[in-house]
């Protein structure tokens, strides 16, 4: 199956999230309609977007009141918006920290699912048995 397009299909992840992420690709579908990057934060700035647990007290701790709400409904569009932006990021900048907020943001998607990270490894374990993984940087350019 091919990925949606504009989507992060044409994203090499880490071979921990890829098998996860493609999953949930396939689940939900376009994500890239619902996705705009925030803008950087400003006073009175409009963000909309997921933040860690610990955000809204830095923010207060910085003499800003922050607005929020808590996600129902809306939590799963909210995870895959935040997992694009963080992946955007890790590619712009090559941050390791980036990288870590990926992987965050897939473990809390891993956890609204219901699924225990044990099975997430045994699924990256299964999907790396039968297919392989990244180690040998192999690009496929076409099949004739």
């Amino acid at each position: 199956p091919e990925h949606p397009d504009g989507c992060l299909g044409a994203l090499v992840l880490p071979n921990l999230i890829t098998i996860y992420v493609y999953g949930l690709f396939e689940q939900v579908g376009e994500l890239h309609e619902h996705f705009s990057p925030p803008p950087a934060r400003s006073s009175n700035s409009h963000l909309d977007s997921a933040v860690r647990d610990e955000i809204p007290w830095i923010i207060e701790e910085d003499g800003e009141t922050p607005i929020v709400h808590t996600a129902d409904d809306e939590y799963e569009r909210r995870l895959l918006e935040k997992l694009a932006e963080e992946v955007t990021e890790f590619q712009e900048d090559k941050d390791i920290e980036e990288l870590a907020d990926v992987l965050e943001v897939v473990h809390a998607i891993r956890a609204h699912e219901g699924i225990s990270r044990e099975r997430l490894q045994e699924l990256r374990s299964e999907k790396a048995q039968e297919r392989g993984r990244f180690a040998e940087r192999i690009v496929l350019e076409r099949v004739e």
